[in-house]
């Protein structure tokens, strides 16, 4: 088997960043304060794809940072092992493993120069003066700190100094970038801007990136999937579109959107006419909510339910229809503008709502208001194991139950055809990667042949 430093030597001369990352089951407990043992991360079984961007999203104390440090090398894990391309790394030391590691609060050599620390990694990779300077002053200009290139990071603002360290990792050209949280401490407008040039630089570089972060609405607009932990233990991973409309369990429905889902504990009762979602309100005789369902809808007996419905599948009528169809009365608690969308706390019967719309008019707290459900986008879960269910006949007329991990596979790495496309184009960064590639193959070669004849 070839060693993952010679896979890492050969990586760097072709030029070639990308690597696959899996991590079987792995477990890791701390002991806290009172010497009491903790799980930090319970039993993840992840696979990260060549070039992909994962973003590891959760709420604090879910063991995102503890997971990137056991890929980086500085955590070993009390179970199960962590694979690159193949190659178990527990065994070998993080400088060994290619990995760029950029943490919540920016790390610089405090002697050096703003442009001193970012042509660090160049430095290390003996590259010339000329092309040092033309790459840090390119990166520099992206990053908005090219005026500030002669400055001390102690000279720096919290923000300048997390986009050197952005900067100088994008520089590194390492096979895995680990983000922890770099944006957290950025200027609302920085983090807009810093989010583009992530997503453009990433693909530029091809490296494998792993991203934490607590923002869902980061995780969303950066990742190719997105994976959601709580208490350690990896809830779903899939595509961030599917994991918003496709949720595996309450805590990510209410976890991903905002406002977060509507979740309405009732009971499915048959009737004459169909199925009817009665909210738990009335069920106990003091009002609440009932839809009406189609009677294809379910082939499981009625029983306790929880609905969910996001806020913006929530319409709101100020006054009734013209063919009398009012839908449920609802009673305005509060309204909240946030730029065009306003967010509508309301009140039926007993049971709390949260709608989502962009009109202009709107009531006057107190206000009697007519609801309507979106009903082919709401989403049903078990109320004792949080599960999104499956009862549905019809596919199209709500999701089926969340997609497991395993059903979620990763993207091919590219084929020769995608390396050879940009070559036959013209693309110099290109040409020089593919000459680079050939240069390796024939060491390769030619070491192979060495050893063949020593053996023999």
């Amino acid at each position: 088997m070839v060693s993952l430093e010679f896979r890492c030597f050969v990586r760097l001369i072709v030029g070639e960043a990308m690597v696959e990352i899996q991590v079987q089951g792995v477990t890791k407990r701390y002991r806290n304060e009172r010497r009491q043992m903790m799980q930090a991360v319970d039993a993840v079984d992840l696979t990260v794809a060549r070039g992909e961007m994962l973003m590891v999203v959760g709420p604090s104390g879910s063991g995102k940072t503890s997971l990137l440090r056991l890929i980086a090398g500085l955590e070993e894990p009390n179970e199960g092992r962590v694979l690159f391309d193949g190659v178990p790394v527990l065994n070998i030391r993080p400088a060994k493993r290619g990995v760029f590691m950029l943490f919540q609060d920016a790390l610089l050599y405090p002697n050096l120069t703003v442009g001193e620390n970012l042509a660090v990694p160049l430095t290390i990779r003996r590259t010339s003066p000329g092309t040092i300077r033309e790459r840090v002053e390119a990166v520099a200009r992206r990053f908005r700190v090219d005026e500030r290139l002669d400055s001390l990071p102690e000279q720096l603002s919290r923000g300048e100094r997390q986009r050197v360290a952005l900067g100088r990792a994008i520089l590194s050209e390492s096979s895995v970038l680990l983000l922890d949280e770099p944006l957290v401490n950025l200027e609302p407008e920085i983090r807009f801007r810093l989010r583009i040039e992530i997503a453009s630089l990433r693909e530029e570089v091809g490296s494998t990136v792993v991203y934490v972060t607590h923002d869902p609405f980061e995780a969303f607009t950066l990742g190719d999937r997105v994976a959601v932990l709580n208490h350690g233990r990896l809830q779903q991973v899939d595509r961030p579109d599917e994991v918003y409309r496709k949720p595996a369990n309450q805590f990510v429905a209410g976890f991903v959107g905002f406002p977060p889902m509507n979740r309405i504990l009732g009971e499915v009762r048959s009737t004459h006419e169909g199925f009817c979602f009665v909210s738990a309100a009335e069920t106990g005789g003091c009002g609440g909510i009932r839809l009406n369902l189609p009677n294809d809808l379910w082939s499981s007996p009625p029983q306790m339910v929880v609905m969910g419905v996001r806020p913006e599948d929530v319409s709101i009528e100020l006054a009734a229809k013209e063919n009398g169809s009012m839908g449920m009365e609802a009673t305005v608690s509060r309204i909240e503008r946030y730029g065009a969308d306003a967010y509508w706390h309301l009140n039926v019967a007993g049971v709390s709502l949260i709608a989502q719309s962009r009109s202009q008019e709107l009531a006057s707290r107190g206000a009697q208001v007519w609801l309507t459900f979106d009903k082919s986008q709401a989403l049903w879960f078990d109320p004792r194991t949080s599960e999104r269910l499956a009862w549905m006949k019809r596919p199209e007329a709500l999701y089926l139950a969340a997609r497991t991990v395993d059903e979620v596979r990763p993207e091919v790495s590219p084929g020769r055809d995608q390396i050879l496309r940009p070559v036959l184009s013209g693309e110099r960064a290109a040409r020089v990667r593919y000459v680079r590639l050939l240069v390796s193959q024939l060491v390769f070669n030619y070491f192979c042949w060495q050893g063949l004849i020593w053996s023999c």
